[in-house]
Parts: structure tokens; sequence; C-alpha cells
């Protein structure tokens, strides 16, 4: 698994408009 913050991950997860 990659070492990402928990504050990354619910970015990516909640802001998916990077996309």
């Amino acid at each position: 698994m990659a070492d990402i913050s928990p504050d990354q991950k619910n970015r990516v997860l909640n802001v998916p408009k990077n996309n």
C-alpha cells in the first residue's frame, strides 16, 4: 500500500473532479 495521508485519500475519494 502506498504511503498516503488519510486527508489525501479522502480528497481523492471525495473530490474526483481532478479526473
